[in-house]
């Protein structure tokens, strides 16, 4: 039996100034949240003002040997809790820390110390973080507990093992948790074959067809078949297939848990009113975000993207450009990967960081 359960850490809906640049599109049938059909737009500074929350899965694997914990994967009867928690605008670290045992006013004081992470452009990875980890997510825009758009969505982390005090980090600074700049209708989720797939592109040369060079994306998964030196044109049909299914099954069991999310909820519920994004995973499985190359006058950044689509091939879809994206009804998120100065070094660094990059301050 599935069982529920709601913490709402540090809710706040301050607008505050986050990197959403521009206007975010609306693709689709739906009528938008200001009304109106075809193609819409949100402002960066509206979307701003949009509680952010989290799903997360915790399962009870005592006892079970490996088999039992795959087939529980398999699984969307299984008895997974699911812990909802909210991401707020200008708050926490996802992962309350030792959340119970604070008391409010200390709450309210780290909430004014953490910085907004959102956006919808760049992602930028501190020198000082070996490793940083992903997942596919469907974000879903919630009006007054009623779901309305669909997106591409991702989860950054800074997982236990990589930050000084051995915990895992959501929020780890400004532009660390990105948010799509295309959105599509809700009816998506029915199209067979929608789902979410995700990617990553480094600038190649490549001649072109007027005997000049020009700069390319080569585009590769992002996963656990992750693999700088695979050609996804050479792969077999078969492997093709199984990729197409996993990520299809995926993003199915994401739209059933939103479901039985939006069912429960109680009826204080901040879901119940406003507008709200919330982030499904689609896959349960962190995956190691691939390195920056290093070498010449810098660091060789990429491009990390997650399509959300019933499109058949989504790869294609990405070299076709936007413009294609949007005709399809397609949901982009695409930002920029780039090293920054090490945290640890800042010396206008929030105390409420001092954890994550600072082991002096453990």
């Amino acid at each position: 039996m599935m069982r529920l359960s709601t913490h709402i850490f540090l809710y706040s809906i301050t607008v505050s100034h986050a990197l959403i640049t521009g206007n975010i599109q609306i693709v689709g049938e739906s009528l938008s949240p200001l009304g109106g059909a075809g193609i819409q737009y949100l402002p960066g500074s509206y979307v701003n003002t949009f509680p952010r929350w989290y799903v997360d899965f915790h399962r009870d694997n005592k006892g079970k040997d490996q088999q039992d914990m795959d087939k529980d994967k398999d699984d969307a009867e299984n008895d997974a809790t699911i812990s909802f928690q909210l991401m707020p605008l200008e708050g926490t670290c996802t992962i309350p820390h030792d959340a119970q045992e604070q008391s409010q006013q200390q709450q309210q004081q780290q909430q004014q110390q953490f910085v907004d992470p959102t956006s919808n452009e760049e992602l930028w990875w501190p020198r000082d973080l070996q490793t940083l980890q992903m997942r596919p997510s469907l974000d879903v825009f919630v009006k007054g507990g009623i779901p309305s758009l669909v997106m591409a969505g991702m989860q950054i982390r800074v997982p236990p093992g990589a930050s000084m005090d051995g915990k895992e980090w959501r929020n780890f600074g400004r532009n660390s948790q990105p948010l799509a700049s295309l959105w599509t209708s809700f009816s998506m989720v029915v199209e067979k074959g929608f789902r979410v797939e995700t990617f990553y592109g480094r600038n190649l040369l490549e001649q072109n067809q007027h005997d000049g060079m020009e700069h390319v994306l080569d585009w590769k998964r992002v996963g656990e078949q992750q693999n700088d030196d695979e050609d996804e044109d050479e792969i077999g049909a078969v492997a093709r297939e199984e990729r197409l299914f996993q990520s299809t099954r995926g993003t199915q069991r994401a739209v059933e848990w939103m479901g039985k999310l939006l069912a429960n909820l109680e009826d204080e519920s901040p879901l119940l009113e406003g507008m709200h994004i919330v982030s499904i995973p689609v896959h349960e499985e962190w995956w190691d975000l691939p390195e920056m190359i290093q070498g010449g006058e810098g660091d060789d950044g990429y491009k990390l993207v997650s399509v959300a689509t019933m499109e058949s091939d989504a790869r294609a879809l990405l070299k076709m450009g936007k413009d294609i994206m949007i005709m399809s009804g397609s949901s982009l998120l695409s930002v920029d990967v780039s090293n920054i100065a090490a945290g640890g070094e800042s010396k206008y660094i929030p105390d409420v960081y001092l954890p994550l990059y600072n082991k002096q301050a453990i």
